[in-house]
């Protein structure tokens, strides 16, 4: 019978793997035209796969991430310092950069930094010194923080999470907050009111009955939260207004802060936020009935729009109670008490939506007025879950690119925001430049700079560029944090510079054909998505229906097999793999997102992707031929002691590049093609033609040791670690154009052990 089962189930999920999908309209590619300090114009757009265009050309960089300690200190020392780093990024053939401009510098002093990077030919960004720190009154909404079980009669002392640290450090805290009691059996409303919070953070609050009773109090604090996003770039056009660009510059980066979160668990309660919400729900349902409706409330309780974008989620009965199906909402105006019917009840997810649109809508007007001042792409790194903050909602305008914030390696880098990222880009309205904005393979408790071979940054590179990224800004390049303090200095490429050759020459093997950046991954999508806070104010006994797209772990994705991954998505328009559970949609809760499905055209694939690893592998086989990776650059261990890299240019064909992978090595190359062949050889600079069989050296640079410290005080208490490091410039090679790997036979025929050659322990 088990067996039996397991066929009928495979059998289903192939069935609907024969989905279709209706052609998706053409999307509109955002353009602009960037005019630099010298008056030239350069056109630039997105390509609907995802990668810019700049004067006529795709802009392909690999760089990273640079810190300047000028701009902190604004010592002329420190200029020649920076200036310094700046030609060993040179030197190494790292030519494109982005600067974190942390520490808020006044244009003067940022226009120095600027004047250098146009100097030495770079390509570079500007992640801008701005925070979303616009506050905003609202109200935490939280199924279990701010309540209490208690006896009645009596006070009920209600602790306000967060409210007592806010106290003492005199940041906003918590004033009042609304209150409900209820019976702990059957969920009758005992009473209801709102109550002051007090000096030491609590909520006192009496509750008369005529017998000794168990009560659930629960409480929703008025509070203050400073990531909210302003409509407006007044923060930062200024700062621009007040700079010259040269033809240098490419982008700039996170238009409202580093690393941006919206606030989660929040309802705010701005006269404008009620008034955006009101317009929302009017939108959607039309009637103040059909609203009703799915909110599980009355009919008649509703008197307007307008009320309902007042009312305030309190509590739902817990699972399995007998009151499970009940929970009560305030109006905090009349601060009247509505019981709902939670097995219908949507109203977090349609409050918690319009919070995220309003906040996306804020976003594309930042982004409109910052490049009404510097038009150039306005690109914001992704962090944290999936949300609709990073996708275009409209044909025009908005955010230009996202970035994605990937660190580890192997798998991980596609469980830490890569897949996720691109996911939001890829169900936007119109193409997103798509980037890795910050990437790096070193754990905190690492002891090594970054790669310690070559062969695994590409294959990261590979990795990243198969979901997506058209291009790798690694974290990074030099990141003096503060004075005395290296707590970044374990990922500093500049302390191993042969990485940043590494990384030059992935570069030029990427660029070298560019047929690549035609193709996007063809990923499969998970609808709909379940945010972090989707359980706020939802019924208790809600089976899991999606994943949230979160870079703290697996279980924000779905592995399909090796390779092959699912991603969230709210929108499923135009996408041609959508994944949905069996039966969650008939769930009366997700009524609006069944109705999205079918208006989107989509024939979605049923399968149990939670469990069900039957129907993984069912769906990764049939999805074979299109997830296929993409390798610019591919790298072979071909004899004892000797790396390829092999790549294809579009002007030579086929490209070689052997390298010593230990002490130095004399090899002889031999080839059935022994005509045509051009060699560069890095200690004699400049191609001629070979016979082959030839013998070649490869010399591997003498390398040393050193050692430094660092300490991170933002992970816990602070640990100061001692270690050594191999430090050394790029190892030599040689270069073949017109013969590709396959005909080539690598012979070792010597190796020559040279003073120096392996660091001494």
């Amino acid at each position: 019978m088990p067996g039996l089962i397991c066929c009928r189930r495979a059998s289903l999920v192939l069935l609907c793997l024969l989905a279709v999908t209706i052609a998706a309209p053409a999307l509109r590619a955002q353009t602009g035209v960037f005019i630099d300090r010298d008056g030239q114009k350069h056109p630039w757009s997105i390509t609907e796969h995802n990668a810019l265009i700049w004067d006529g050309k795709p802009y392909i960089p690999f760089g990273g991430m640079f810190v300047s300690m000028y701009l902190r200190t604004k010592q002329d020392k420190e200029l020649r310092d920076d200036q310094q780093a700046l030609k060993l990024f040179r030197s190494q053939g790292v030519d494109d950069l982005y600067v974190n401009a942390m520490w808020d510098p006044p244009p003067a002093v940022m226009q120095k930094l600027l004047d250098t990077l146009e100097q030495d030919g770079f390509h570079y960004g500007i992640q801008l010194p701005v925070h979303a720190n616009t506050p905003m009154v609202g109200y935490r909404i939280s199924p279990t923080d701010d309540q209490m079980r208690f006896k009645a009669p009596g006070v009920a002392v209600v602790a306000i999470t967060g409210a007592a640290q806010a106290i003492a450090s005199k940041a906003p805290a918590p004033d009042e907050a609304l209150y409900v009691v209820v019976n702990a059996a059957d969920g009758a409303l005992i009473t209801s009111g709102v109550a002051p919070v007090d000096a030491q953070g609590a909520c006192q609050i009496k509750i008369d009955t005529t017998k000794a009773t168990d009560v659930l109090v629960k409480c929703s604090p008025r509070l203050v939260v400073g990531n909210w996003i302003a409509a407006n770039a007044d923060h930062i056009t200024p700062w621009l207004r007040g700079l010259r660009f040269g033809a240098g510059l490419r982008f700039l980066l996170d238009p409202v802060g580093n690393e941006y979160g919206p606030p989660r668990y929040f309802l705010a309660a701005s006269a404008e936020a009620r008034a955006w919400v009101a317009a929302f729900l009017t939108k959607r349902y039309g009637s103040t009935d059909a609203l009703a409706k799915a909110w599980g409330l009355k009919p008649g309780d509703l008197s307007s729009f307008t009320q309902a974008a007042r009312l305030v989620p309190m509590i739902a009965g817990p699972k399995a109670s007998p009151w499970a199906h009940l929970g009560y909402v305030m109006d905090p105006q009349t601060r009247q008490v509505l019981p709902v019917d939670m097995t219908v009840c949507r109203m977090w997810l349609d409050l918690s939506e319009a919070r995220d649109l309003m906040l996306n809508e804020n976003l594309g007007k930042v982004c409109d007025q910052i490049r009404r001042v510097v038009d150039v792409p306005v690109v914001a790194k992704r962090h944290y879950q999936s949300n609709e903050i990073w996708t275009d909602r409209q044909p025009t305008g908005g955010l230009d690119g996202l970035g994605m914030e990937s660190y580890g390696t192997g798998e991980e880098l596609a469980y830490f925001n890569a897949t996720a990222t691109y996911a939001d880009v890829a169900q936007s309205k119109r193409p997103m430049w798509c980037l890795v904005t910050e990437f790096n393979c070193s754990h905190w408790e690492d002891r090594h700079i970054a790669y310690q071979t070559r062969q695994q940054m590409y294959r990261d590179f590979n990795l990243l560029l198969s979901q997506g990224a058209k291009g790798i800004f690694m974290f990074g390049l030099k990141l003096r944090a503060s004075e005395g303090d290296n707590q970044w200095t374990i990922f500093e490429l500049s302390n191993d510079p042969k990485q940043m050759r590494w990384l030059a020459d992935f570069a030029q093997a990427a660029r070298a054909d560019t047929g690549w950046l035609d193709r996007s991954p063809d990923m499969v999508f998970v609808y709909p998505t379940e945010n972090t806070d989707a359980n706020a104010f939802l019924r208790s006994d809600m089976p899991e229906y999606g994943i949230s797209g979160n870079w703290t772990g697996r279980s924000a994705l779905v592995k399909l097999a090796t390779g092959k991954w699912a991603a969230p998505v709210y929108n499923p328009t135009g996408l041609k793999y959508v994944l949905v559970k069996p039966g969650v949609l008939d769930n009366p809760v997700l009524s609006h997102e069944r109705e999205v499905l079918r208006q989107s055209g989509v024939t979605p694939i049923f399968a149990d992707w939670g469990q069900d690893h039957e129907a993984h592998i069912a769906i990764a086989d049939r999805l074979t031929d299109g997830f296929k990776p993409v390798v610019p650059v591919g790298i072979h261990d071909v004899a004892p002691g000797v790396v390829a890299l092999t790549w294809t240019s579009a002007q030579y064909g086929p490209v070689v590049r052997l390298e010593a992978s230990g002490p130095t090595e004399i090899i002889t190359l031999s080839s059935q093609r022994a005509h045509g062949i051009e060699i560069n050889e890095d200690l004699r600079p400049g191609w001629r033609k070979v016979e082959l069989p030839a013998t070649l050296v490869l010399p591997y640079t003498t390398q040393k040791k050193t050692s430094f410290s660092f300490g991170n005080a933002g992970f816990g208490v602070r640990k100061t670690q001692v270690f050594s490091e191999i430090v050394g410039a790029n190892s030599g090679g040689v270069t073949l154009r017109g013969v590709s790997l396959s005909d080539l036979k690598i012979e070792v025929q010597a190796t020559q052990e040279k003073p120096g050659a392996r660091p001494t322990k």
